[in-house]
């Protein structure tokens, strides 16, 4: 009889411990189902490391790590994606035609920055070299890039980073405008000098100005006007290209960017529609 009560309790001990042991990779299980790491999450939602989530609209493809800049070729039939990540920085080369969007070309770069441009007839591509203050130089042909070499921005007592790149229309004796986002300063490349344009403003009330910090540009389609958003200032300076002078300097929200450029710019274009059929 003590023999059997014996059993009968080992047999009970031995069942509760596995029904805790159960118990426990159940509960593993569903902590591991509910914790949320950044990435494409099954649903198709891109969970972000800042709890946001995100889910694009359309067609997904991926690149490479961490895409700054894409800009479109001026056919449309291939897209060029900047890298400037922890990872490779990198211009990637997608073909846009057909059902799905495909790689052609990939080119690593020692450092880039934001800035990325197309020529005006599409066959070379410009793309910022960050802190070896230097413009990277592309032959493009059929979505595939060859290194033609690298212009070099450095100015003679201050430090450059190369920001944004535009290409001006083949009508205007300025080739092409580079942003300098340390001395804050435009660069101007025509018939193979460089002209500086500086942002920084003086102040009218006594007090120290803030750096501009030029992120961006957007020229008219004309080019006789350049509208460079300013990151530090929260503005957008308006540059008249044929006297090399600040015009005007439009407030925007904080940090702003190319997309406050466009709209600004669209503004304007409204306003001076109603203007003119009035």
């Amino acid at each position: 009889m003590p023999r059997r009560s014996f059993l009968a309790a080992l047999l009970l001990v031995g069942g509760c411990v596995g029904l805790l042991a159960a118990l426990g990779n159940g509960n593993e299980a569903d902590s591991a189902a509910r914790r949320t790491v950044p990435g494409l999450a099954p649903d198709g939602y891109v969970q972000l490391p800042n709890q946001w989530r995100l889910r694009p609209v359309g067609a997904q493809t991926e690149v490479g790590d961490f895409p700054v800049h894409a800009e479109l070729h001026p056919s449309g039939q291939w897209l060029a994606v900047l890298h400037a990540g922890h990872g490779e920085h990198e211009i990637v080369v997608m073909a846009l035609s057909g059902a799905r969007a495909r790689m052609t070309s990939r080119f690593r770069i020692d450092q880039t920055f934001y800035g990325l441009a197309f020529s005006a007839d599409g066959n070379r591509l410009y793309a910022s070299g960050g802190e070896y203050e230097v413009v990277h130089q592309f032959d493009f042909e059929q979505g595939m890039l060859r290194i033609r070499g690298r212009s070099r921005l450095r100015h003679r007592r201050r430090s450059s980073f190369p920001a944004g790149w535009r290409s001006m229309p083949p009508a205007r004796r300025c080739s092409s405008v580079a942003l300098s986002a340390m001395h804050s300063c435009v660069c101007r490349s025509i018939a193979g000098r460089q002209d500086r344009i500086a942002l920084s403003a003086k102040p009218s009330s006594g007090a120290k100005p803030k750096e501009a910090f030029p992120f961006t540009c957007l020229p008219t389609p004309d080019g006789a006007r350049l509208f460079v958003s300013l990151w530090n200032r929260a503005a957008v300076a308006v540059i008249d290209l044929e006297s090399n002078k600040v015009t005007a300097e439009w407030p925007t929200e904080a940090h702003s960017n190319r997309d406050a450029a466009i709209a600004r710019w669209q503004e304007a274009v409204c306003c001076l529609r109603q203007f003119d059929e009035s």
